[in-house]
């Protein structure tokens, strides 16, 4: 009976194969995963993760997680059928307005245009810069800033884009904060604790988000980022992202009650 040998591959094959082997492991299909660092990038960016140690690298690879251009979700969701509803425009869109000449992908563009396109309000803990002596035109943009929020949130809702609900909640405690300050507080709270719930594990009403006066949606209940059936779709990190920036706006409320 024939010894069997093992064959010996060459010094370049094996070389590949050390190389195959240390790579990283592939991500759960996002592009906007993103990994631990041991540090902040710069002093002036980074956050602590949540459910580990080290920071996040955060980014552009967060935008595009947190407003999925490409509709990663709704293509998971719908399967083929997504191609079909996309050619006769039953996806979810604002279907009357000014942007319902809009595609969706181009309405969440300007969705996130109203959300990002001005750093006035970009520090993170609350400074109050409300004593009464703001001119017409500060008082102005502020009061347009917080509009746009509103709108934004409207517009979210007809996305039926979760992760964008809560950012913009989250947007409008800011920008309440910004416009009022301590005399915004209490509304601005409401604003946070209603981002908590729609990235938590439970559910939400569509409703009760909603602003006073928009009747335009329904009662129906959806499911928050870290339900069990989000995840089906969506990864934690979602959930994470919505979390954090709504519990940095609660705090921001609750220390200027």
């Amino acid at each position: 009976m024939a010894k069997k040998t093992k064959s010996r591959s060459s010094p370049k094959q094996q070389k590949n194969t050390q190389k195959r082997n240390s790579s990283p492991s592939p991500t759960n299909g996002n592009a906007a995963d993103s990994h631990a660092l041991n540090s902040f990038l710069m002093q002036t960016t980074g956050f602590k993760m949540l459910d580990g140690n080290g920071y996040d690298d955060g980014g552009l690879a967060d935008l595009q997680l947190l407003f999925d251009l490409e509709d990663c979700f709704q293509k998971k969701m719908l399967g083929v059928k997504y191609f079909n509803a996309l050619r006769l425009d039953e996806l979810p869109r604002a279907k009357e307005g000014p942007l319902s000449r809009l595609n969706r992908r181009d309405q969440k563009l300007a969705l996130a245009a109203l959300l990002y396109q001005s750093q006035e309000e970009s520090h993170s803990v609350f400074v109050d810069s409300v004593d009464g002596q703001e001119d017409r035109k500060t008082i102005e943009y502020r009061t347009n800033r917080l509009n746009q929020a509103k709108d934004a949130l409207v517009r979210s809702l007809s996305l039926q884009e979760t992760s964008c609900v809560a950012v913009t909640l989250s947007e409008l405690c800011k920008r309440q904060l910004a416009l009022k300050g301590k005399c915004g507080a209490i509304e601005a709270l409401q604003y946070a604790e209603k981002a908590l719930l729609v990235a938590g594990e439970g559910s939400w009403s569509i409703s009760d988000v909603a602003l006073e006066g928009s009747t335009f949606f329904n009662k129906s209940k959806m499911p928050g980022l870290a339900n069990k059936a989000s995840l089906r779709l969506r990864p934690l990190r979602l959930s994470q992202l919505c979390r954090r920036q709504a519990l940095t706006q609660r705090g921001n409320a609750l220390v200027a009650l």
